[in-house]
């Protein structure tokens, strides 16, 4: 099965980004068609590339330890933290990456529960397009609430 109309739309707007970027590269040497959907990591990739395109800030937010001198230290970071933190508009948005039949925990539910509290955005993203239907949304809101 092929990417869907909205992770190659997505591909094309990275190129053009990538091109805008560096205008003096010659377009056609411009890599095409990398992100995908297929798996959770692309999902995210995919995600991450549509808040850099558009201008926001977002990054990654990694939950695992790591090894030390043969020995697994935990990571510092707090149980249950969505996969991307990002600035949208001055609003912060927590994206939850769910792929095939993971489902979100407790401790996930908890932080959700903790941010849509604190008045910021959190989402659950299984595929590209339902993540961008979900960011046009918040994004649209904010737009409605400043004609206001």
């Amino acid at each position: 099965m092929g990417a869907s109309k909205e992770v190659q739309d997505l591909n094309a707007l990275a190129r053009d980004y990538k091109a805008g970027k560096f205008p003096n590269f010659p377009t056609h040497y411009i890599p095409t068609g990398r992100l995908k959907d297929s798996s959770a990591n692309e999902l995210t990739k995919a995600c991450l590339a549509f808040f850099k395109i558009n201008g926001f800030f977002a990054t990654r937010v990694s939950t695992t330890g790591l090894m030390r001198d043969g020995v697994w230290t935990k990571g510092n970071t707090r149980k249950g933290m969505s996969d991307l933190v990002a600035v949208v508009n001055g609003l912060a948005v927590f994206t939850e990456i769910k792929y095939g039949r993971d489902f979100q925990n407790a401790s996930q539910k908890q932080v959700q529960k903790e941010v849509e509290q604190s008045g910021g955005i959190y989402l659950i993203a299984r595929t590209y397009a339902d993540f961008e239907r979900q960011m046009l949304a918040v994004i649209h809101s904010q737009h409605q609430k400043e004609k206001g």
